[in-house]
């Protein structure tokens, strides 16, 4: 069977857009903020949690004085290819999670965030420090090309 110059090109084509607007199933867990209350301003000291991702099995991820809710960058995960941002959550949950995936194309890296519900408690001698832990079990994202909410419970 023969193919044409075109029927190749569309196929080829076909092959690097289902490649480029591939999907991964990543999971959050045991996500920790510190955050600390002042007169000046709420800031947050540090941060982490567990990522399973395709390229990734029980990776630690952190952060320290990182910028909520309008982040500044990316937080890298590690030395993966992975990174973080966190931004303010909805229906009533304070943070979210963007996770981001670089699998080396710019056309094809992966990202995708949701709510992670949290319970904060006062942590350490005073009333302003703030540590609020992971509630609910594991989040667990599809991450792909465009950014959506998309998610499972365990």
């Amino acid at each position: 069977m023969r193919f044409s110059t075109t029927t190749v090109s569309a196929i080829v084509a076909a092959l690097a857009a289902q490649t480029a607007n591939g999907s991964e199933a990543v999971s959050v867990t045991d996500l920790r903020i510190r955050k600390y209350n002042s007169p000046a301003g709420t800031s947050f000291p540090s941060a982490n949690f567990t990522l399973n991702a395709a390229d990734a099995k029980d990776l630690d991820c952190s952060a320290t004085d990182f910028t909520f809710p309008e982040p500044t960058g990316k937080l890298p995960c590690g030395d993966s290819d992975y990174a973080f941002v966190f931004l303010p959550g909805s229906n009533g949950v304070e943070f979210s999670i963007m996770v981001y995936h670089d699998v080396g194309d710019s056309h094809a890296d992966l990202r995708g965030g949701d709510n992670v519900p949290t319970k904060c408690v006062l942590e350490g001698d005073t009333p302003s420090d703030v540590l609020c832990i992971q509630q609910g079990g594991a989040v667990n994202l599809v991450i792909d090309g465009p950014v959506s909410p998309r998610r499972t419970r365990q």
